[in-house]
């Protein structure tokens, strides 16, 4: 029976055994019967009691949960057959969410999150009070349980519905930072958007005898020096744009850059995380050739350049579409 209990009670994520603590009340002891889902995402509460009607000792028994679905953006509670969901963006971490079930039942419980210790910190209670009696009064069955943040893939829904409108309505009809940083993720560009640069020249490029001009439409956005070969540019993004949907100002500084390397018929391409080598021995020149980064059709960024053997012999366009 120990030994059930005690799986009961545990769960494994990132090669680690997490565990729900001991019922050391002798009330709960009573009345409480508690267990985590494997994944160690739920947590499922059975609460009885008895009371005396018309003479007879009845007994009852209610469930209630709380649910992390951090992968898809989600924290749910519920009681019996009833249910409520939060969405996890721009969540107020750590705040105490009460489900009034009546007004005699009440399920409790808090998602701190702790970044530095990669762990959730989870609250869970209940309110229950029959004819006047309150068994369980605001009392927490778990307190600072730690669980780890799961590592999400990429197969997650968008939070609120199946687009990103229905994802900027359900958290109020504004586009946050967080709600971007959402959809980069969905298209694999986040860490493109992560990446920081600095617009400061370094010089590393002022024995170059050749020169570049900076297009006018770059301007104030790209700063950029020759590579220490003089055969390429090192150059720094730095993007300033307002979101849809009456969102955030936001600004990104991405690092971007290509290098010729004559003496190995190479061409090197990056842009933030990203890289792409081009062998030039088989090279199509003068034709002009795609680098598509991200999820989707069309992809979310591409590159396009064009190498010449003659006038004009190097042109690249980056082109963002999201």
């Amino acid at each position: 029976m120990q030994r059930l209990v005690l799986d009961d009670r545990t769960c494994k994520l990132d090669e680690k055994t997490w565990m729900l603590p001991e019922i050391t009340s002798d009330t709960l002891k009573k009345h409480l019967y508690y267990s985590m889902s494997s994944d160690c995402q739920r947590i499922d509460a059975c609460v009885d009691f008895s009371v005396k009607v018309l003479g007879q000792v009845i007994t009852k028994a209610f469930k209630a949960y709380i649910e992390i679905d951090f992968c898809n953006f989600v924290f749910a509670y519920g009681f019996e057959g009833l249910k409520k969901s939060t969405i996890l963006i721009n969540y107020n971490w750590g705040q105490m969410e009460r489900y009034q079930v009546t007004d005699n039942i009440h399920v409790l419980g808090k998602i701190g999150k702790n970044d530095d210790k990669n762990v959730f910190e989870i609250d869970f209670g209940m309110k229950l009070c029959i004819e006047g009696s309150c068994i369980l009064d605001d009392t927490m069955f778990i307190q600072d349980l730690e669980l780890a943040i799961p590592i999400c893939n990429e197969n997650f829904t968008w939070p609120g519905g199946n687009s990103i409108s229905d994802m900027v309505n359900a958290i109020g009809g504004h586009l946050t930072t967080e709600a971007f940083n959402i959809i980069l993720r969905k298209f694999g560009i986040d860490s493109i958007f992560t990446e920081k640069c600095d617009l400061a020249v370094t010089g590393k490029g002022s024995q170059c005898s050749s020169t570049f001009t900076m297009i006018d439409s770059m301007k104030g956005i790209a700063q950029c020096e020759f590579t220490d070969n003089c055969f390429g540019l090192d150059c720094c993004l730095e993007l300033k744009f307002k979101l849809p949907f009456q969102g955030d100002d936001v600004t990104y500084s991405i690092p971007f850059g290509f290098k010729l390397k004559p003496c190995d018929f190479e061409i090197e391409i990056s842009l933030a995380t990203y890289y792409h080598k081009t062998v030039l021995l088989n090279y199509d020149w003068g034709m002009e050739n795609e680098l598509k980064i991200g999820k989707g059709d069309p992809a979310p960024i591409i590159i396009r350049l064009v190498h010449s053997v003659f006038l004009d012999p190097f042109h690249v366009t980056v082109e963002q579409c999201i």
